[in-house]
C-alpha cells in the first residue's frame, strides 16, 4: 500500500469513527484533487454523504469547520507524517466556493464597468483566498484584504488606481 493509500485509509477510519461515535449515519469517500492555485499540489479530500447534513454542517459552515479541524488533530496524533485535507458534507463547501468565486467575478465586472472600488462582506481567511486566487487572473482588478478579525473584507478596485 502506497503511502498516499495509507494516508486516505487513516482519513477514512479517523472520520468513520468520530461520526460513529457521534451517532451520525454517513457514507464516506475519499478522493485527490489537484491545487487550483498553480503549486499543482494534491489535496486530499473527505467527502462525508449524510441525510443529517445540517447538523454536521451548521450554521454557515461553522461546524463543518471544527469538525475539521478536530478530525486534523486526531489524525496527526495517529502519525508522525504531516497529512493535510479538506472536508466536506453533501457538497456544501463546493457549493460554497462555486459562490464566492462566483461574486468575486461578479463584482470585479461592476468594479470594471463603474470604474470604482467595491467591498465585500467579511469573510474568513479560506474564502478571502478564493477570492484573491480567483481574481489574480484578471488585469484590469486588484484585490486588496483590510480590516481585523471576523471583520476582515476584501476591497475589489480598478487596477489602474494604484
Amino acid at each position: 500500500m502506497s503511502s498516499k493509500e495509507q494516508q486516505e485509509k487513516l482519513i477514512k477510519e479517523t472520520a468513520q469513527e468520530m461520526l460513529d461515535k457521534m451517532g451520525f449515519e454517513t457514507k464516506l469517500i475519499v478522493s485527490t484533487s489537484l491545487s487550483e492555485d498553480n503549486n499543482s499540489r494534491k489535496n486530499i479530500i473527505l467527502e462525508i454523504d449524510s441525510p443529517e447534513s445540517k447538523f454536521i454542517i451548521g450554521k454557515q459552515g461553522a461546524t463543518l469547520a471544527s469538525l475539521q479541524h478536530i478530525l486534523k488533530l486526531l489524525v496527526r496524533s495517529k502519525t508522525d507524517e504531516y497529512i493535510n485535507f479538506s472536508v466536506d458534507v453533501n457538497g456544501y463547501r463546493r457549493q460554497q466556493e462555486d459562490y464566492i468565486r462566483d461574486t468575486a467575478q461578479d463584482t470585479a465586472q461592476e468594479v470594471i464597468l463603474n470604474g470604482r472600488a467595491s467591498t465585500l462582506e467579511p469573510m474568513n481567511s479560506y474564502d478571502r483566498r478564493l477570492v484573491h486566487l480567483e481574481l489574480e487572473k484578471n488585469p484590469k482588478v486588484k484585490t486588496e484584504s483590510i480590516g481585523e478579525g471576523e471583520d476582515r473584507k476584501i476591497i475589489i478596485s480598478p487596477a489602474n488606481n494604484a
